[in-house]
């Protein structure tokens, strides 16, 4: 349960986007333009990080949303142009420089920004691991709508798709479905970015399409197996990072490219895809079950239905033999907490990282000036990377603090004692 609890929204929320970004990736391998993701985001980010310069706006409120898509409808529409004006350079050198003028534009931003570095690493890794249900909820309604919009349109943009200057012969206005097919990308990959980071939202695009390109030809087909193959090494990489404290972009990006390398290999020995098909998932099914038991030995134990009343608003579980009366708490509960006393105990009682993130939280929802007193106590420590990662960004919510801290140096890096010491004179 404390397993389900930790990963189950990034879980939904990441089957959402490999739901839309495993559709694209089949348009994306078959005009070959493998690095428009990248440059899309890229690009979103520097209007993101306008929004932030000019308005002092976060990458999730309205007007951030609003620069970044704003950008990327200007990529979208120059995209179009230049693929139907341009003869002689291909589309993909024409992505590649707009991505790297996009990244020099947006490292000189940062470098003025405050917190600059804070925005790189989220612009790469993401936060999947904080989902939100409001994340999941916004997720969904978008990659709905944008999927809806791909079915609709469907027949031009895989004619453009499968054949471009057969579409052309055939009279099809390329550069209005062009830019319709890159209006649509920018969005998803706007929201997909501020949420999971560049890393993921890659290797979601290519790779499940790669793989699905490897075994079928047909696009419903290829659709199942990018779905299933994005899906699968999805649960292996969050357990993976849950049960040895590995973030969590990378350790996604990792498996799907495990299993990429995995299903050549196998093909290139000429073994059967079908065979091929049994190997890789006989291969996934004993990791899933050797990290889910790694992850259930270290989380907290699960709450009894005798040891805790069914409405009680303290979250105690019971105390254990020989542990000197520390008490055990459902991390789930805290949220009904509002004595700032009682959480200070549960706090002091526990050992348990994910029991204090929660506790952290909740303080600075009750009680701001002093959850951030407690928010360093708990920094301090030097907790674990997705645990130090959360109460940044409930810090960030709440007070606006913390951009400058660094969750990836120590807390007396001399870096962050100058964020510590903005936030201690709160």
């Amino acid at each position: 349960m404390s397993t389900i609890s930790l990963l189950g929204l990034p879980f939904l929320v990441a089957l959402e986007m490999i739901a839309i970004l495993g559709y694209v990736g089949i348009h994306v391998l078959k005009r070959e333009i493998i690095f428009v993701d990248i440059a899309l985001a890229q690009v979103a980010a520097v209007g993101a990080i306008v929004a932030h310069l000019a308005f002092e706006v976060h990458g999730d409120s309205v007007t951030g949303y609003s620069f970044a898509f704003g950008a990327t409808l200007l990529a979208a529409g120059f995209y179009s142009f230049v693929r139907r004006q341009t003869i002689r350079i291909p589309l993909e050198a024409v992505i590649g420089v707009t991505y790297a003028v996009a990244a020099a534009l947006a490292l000189f931003l940062v470098g003025v920004a405050p917190g600059g570095h804070v925005h790189i690493h989220q612009m790469l890794a993401g936060s999947i691991l904080w989902t939100t249900p409001k994340d999941v909820i916004l997720c969904g309604g978008v990659f709905a709508a944008t999927g809806l919009c791909f079915y609709l349109f469907r027949k031009p943009l895989a004619g453009i798709s499968d054949d471009y200057e057969g579409a052309v012969r055939k009279g099809t206005n390329t550069i209005a479905w062009d830019f319709v097919f890159y209006t649509l990308v920018g969005i998803i990959i706007t929201l997909a970015v501020r949420i999971a980071g560049v890393v993921i939202v890659f290797t979601f695009l290519i790779i499940p399409a790669t793989l699905s390109a490897i075994f079928a030809k047909s696009w419903g087909m290829r659709l199942v197996i990018a779905w299933i193959t994005g899906g699968t090494a999805t649960g292996l990489g969050l357990l993976f990072a849950n049960a040895f404290d590995f973030s969590v972009g990378p350790a996604i990006a990792l498996f799907l490219g495990l299993a990429l390398v995995l299903t050549a290999l196998l093909r290139q020995i000429r073994i059967t895809k079908t065979i091929t098909a049994v190997i890789s998932f006989a291969v996934a099914g004993v990791l899933f079950v050797w990290f889910l038991s790694l992850s259930g030995s270290s989380g907290p134990p699960a709450l009894s239905s005798q040891s805790t009343p069914e409405h009680s608003p303290v979250p105690v579980v019971r105390h254990e033999a020989g542990a000197e009366g520390l008490e055990k708490f459902d991390p789930s509960q805290i949220s009904v907490v509002t004595d700032p006393g009682k959480l200070k105990q549960i706090f002091d009682g526990s050992n348990d990282m994910e029991v204090r993130t929660a506790v952290v939280s909740r303080f600075l929802e009750i009680d701001p000036p002093g959850g951030i007193r407690l928010a360093l106590e708990f920094l301090k420590t030097d907790p674990p990377l997705l645990f130090r990662q959360g109460v940044i960004n409930k810090l960030q919510d709440v007070s606006g603090l913390a951009s400058d801290y660094n969750i990836e140096e120590p807390f007396n890096s001399p870096d962050n004692q100058r964020a510590i010491a903005a936030m201690s004179r709160q």
